[in-house]
């Protein structure tokens, strides 16, 4: 009958499409039977939203509705129901494979889906409270700010100005637990998650540097001030359980939560000395033992927890353990062994007399 090869095409899409909607009796009641699966949020607003009007519209519908027209009403309201409780417009496929992949749960066992992860025993809250882990924080704190002190009157003397002071202050308060997170792989570091490190870090250095002076001639002390060293002891031992805590947490042998616990409390005073051009303190025993007493607190936080003592007697073990080895080692002069052979005279910490790196090569230079 059709000779032209696109009028048979023609006739047969033509065949096709009457076959397809036969069951409906008008052009208007396919478009009602399509327009029940437009939710009403859809309808409000199809002018702005097009793609989703003319996908509720596409031959999706028909494909899945006309095959089962008893269907159609109970999952229409299925999908406005969903989409009444979500603030973004569904596709009706969308909503259904939604329903499908993730059928809907009852009684204790949806409870139990919301429960958070449980906290491993050997963290802190994410603030200070009156928990173990709380104080751990607290002192934590206290800490950050001290070694930015020390780190910015350390610059200062070194002749660095306002910025150069602030810098040097700030890496040496985080230095240590950057130095350990880029060691353990965690990204990101702690504090660009926990920002109030940097804030303390910076407020410290920038009030050492203007008003340090002041208060050292008021009160008559100085940055070697004995206080000052049992502040920094004590949060020496605190930094020293955080990094156990760390390398606990990540599930280190003990060897690297070891080393993670040293890293912790030693690596921002080696990025300090490196900036000022010193000898790196805790690799040169011109003063009392620092890193070893961070490894004995380490040491002492592992062995309370391998006999499952509670939290709150491994940080009291771990941080008191440094502690009082620090003291210790200030009050006589505890230092490590050092290679005799041609060894020169104790190099000073503070004060204008410390060498930089160039002063010990051009001694060692002219000795010889």
């Amino acid at each position: 009958m059709w000779k032209h090869p696109l009028l048979a095409s023609a006739a047969r899409v033509s065949a096709a499409l009457s076959r397809r909607f036969a069951g409906h009796a008008s052009s208007g009641t396919a478009r009602r039977a399509a327009a029940t699966w437009i939710t009403p949020q859809a309808r409000s607003v199809r002018g702005r939203h097009t793609d989703v009007w003319r996908l509720g519209r596409s031959s999706c519908v028909y494909n899945d509705v006309r095959a089962a027209p008893g269907l159609r009403h109970a999952q229409a309201q299925q999908i406005r129901s969903v989409s009444a409780s979500s603030s973004t417009i569904q596709t009706p496929a969308e909503v259904l494979k939604g329903s499908e992949a993730q059928p809907a749960a009852a009684g204790p066992a949806a409870e139990a889906s919301e429960v958070a992860p449980a906290v491993h025993i050997d963290s802190m809250p994410r603030y200070p409270d009156l928990s173990p882990g709380g104080f751990l924080r607290a002192f934590d704190y206290i800490g950050t700010s001290i070694f930015a002190l020390t780190g910015a009157l350390t610059a200062a003397s070194g002749g660095m100005d306002v910025l150069g002071c602030t810098v040097v202050g700030t890496i040496t308060a985080v230095g240590g637990g950057t130095t350990r997170d880029l060691l353990m792989g965690a990204r990101p570091v702690f504090w660009l998650i926990e920002s109030e490190y940097i804030a303390i870090a910076v407020a410290t250095s920038l009030l050492a540097f203007f008003f340090w002076p002041d208060v050292s001639d008021a009160l008559g002390i100085t940055e070697d001030e004995y206080f000052i060293n049992v502040i920094d002891s004590w949060s020496l031992g605190a930094f020293s359980c955080i990094g156990t805590m760390n390398g606990i947490r990540a599930g280190y042998n003990p060897l690297i939560v070891l080393v993670c616990a040293v890293v912790t409390c030693t690596f921002g005073g080696v990025v300090r000395d490196t900036f000022l051009k010193r000898p790196v303190r805790v690799l040169h025993s011109y003063a009392e033992i620092y890193a070893t007493t961070a490894a004995v607190g380490s040491i002492a936080y592992m062995a309370a927890r391998a006999m499952q003592l509670p939290l709150v007697l491994r940080i009291s073990l771990g941080l008191s353990s440094t502690f009082i080895m620090r003291l210790w080692a200030m009050k006589y002069g505890t230092r490590l062994p050092t290679y005799t052979a041609g060894a020169s005279k104790p190099i000073p910490t503070v004060g204008p007399d410390v060498p930089t790196r160039t002063d010990v090569g051009e001694k060692a230079a002219d000795s010889n």
